[in-house]
């Protein structure tokens, strides 16, 4: 049971994130979210923490990257002291320099996060902004950070957690496909279906086990808050959407985009299972939480499931429509990519 994870991590040329066109760069979004976390379209979620849970003295960040999110966290007065974790060097070596610069205690570790043993009882606040999406050894994971949280501790989770490297449900696909047609020819988006062969070779990490992360967590955790943001249109609508933003402020941009977030709030509540994130505040469990057997148990299954991954590449999961329609198309420049790097 006690076996080391495999180390998870994208390939050597990857870098986070390629794309600089995102749905939460909208304001409109931003505000939509926003509104669904406080209430408010003007008071995001961490002010919504520092209101409501804050201050809090000594907060863990796993897969900080560059270190930004707390970073604005300590300059807004929610934190003091931070220790952050990342397997990409460059990045840490950035958030050293500017928590130097913003006068912040930090402490920096080099490490995948799926091996790390975390102390119990080290921190008040652990923050998951965009991380366990990443994490291949969720149940062990979740444990370090229900365990490692003093009494009173708080597990902040802003995250994805839609299907499984992205391998999005046909439904939602067809309305997405289908919405785009109808609007503007210039403000269409690029809708190309995730090829799965190209992120186990790029980023095996990429949404692994991402529609797992709520389930597991409540095995540790009570909710507080959850909150459901949806995106199962607008996110992969406005991925890059480079002409909506940028009109974005005109008046059929604001019509556009209200159209586009119009579908996707219709299609979250007509399928409440096609919700791609979700925003938490959570404790660890006072009561009823899991005795030493049966979190025996859950790891054993887990580590058996890394272990069965291992020799098919790293396919967890049963082939979908989709995948097999899109396939064809994908694995020509799959190769063709594959092939311009040797």
């Amino acid at each position: 049971m006690n076996e080391t994870p495999t180390i998870h991590k994208p390939g050597s040329s990857f870098n986070y994130y390629r794309g600089d066109i995102y749905w939460n760069n909208f304001e409109v979004i931003n505000c939509h979210l926003n509104k669904q976390i406080s209430g408010d379209p003007e008071i995001g979620w961490q002010q919504h923490l520092k209101s409501y849970y804050g201050p809090f003295g000594r907060a863990f960040f796993p897969s900080c990257g560059n270190g930004w999110v707390e970073r604005e966290l300590f300059e807004m007065g929610l934190i003091d002291n931070v220790v952050g974790m990342d397997i990409g060097t460059d990045m840490l070596d950035t958030a050293i320099k500017a928590a130097a610069d913003a006068g912040m205690t930090a402490k920096y570790m080099v490490g995948d996060i799926n091996s790390i043993d975390l102390a119990a009882g080290d921190y008040d606040l652990v923050v998951n902004h965009a991380a366990m999406h990443h994490v291949a050894y969720v149940n062990r994971v979740t444990l370090q950070i229900a365990k490692t949280l003093k009494t009173g501790g708080v597990y902040v989770g802003y995250d994805y957690v839609g299907p499984h490297r992205n391998q999005y449900p046909w439904e939602a696909w067809s309305t997405m496909v289908e919405l785009n047609a109808a609007l503007p020819e210039r403000f269409q988006a690029k809708l190309i279906y995730p090829h799965l062969k190209t992120m186990l070779h790029t980023d095996p990490t990429e949404a692994i086990h991402s529609e797992l992360l709520v389930d597991v967590m409540k095995r540790y955790f009570d909710l507080v808050q959850y909150t459901v943001l949806g995106g199962p249109v607008a996110y992969q609508m406005l991925y890059q959407n480079r002409n909506l933003y940028d009109e974005r402020h005109t008046a059929e941009g604001r019509e556009t985009l209200e159209r586009i977030i119009a579908a996707d709030v219709d299609m979250l509540k007509a399928v409440p299972e096609s919700n791609l994130f979700s925003f938490w505040i959570a404790k660890p469990k006072k009561t009823a939480f899991p005795n030493q057997l049966q979190i025996e148990a859950w790891q054993v299954a887990e580590n058996a499931r890394e272990e069965a991954a291992k020799p098919v590449h790293g396919r967890y999961y049963s082939v979908g429509a989709l995948e097999i329609i899109y396939n064809e198309m994908s694995d020509i420049s799959y190769q063709l990519s594959i092939r311009s790097k040797r």
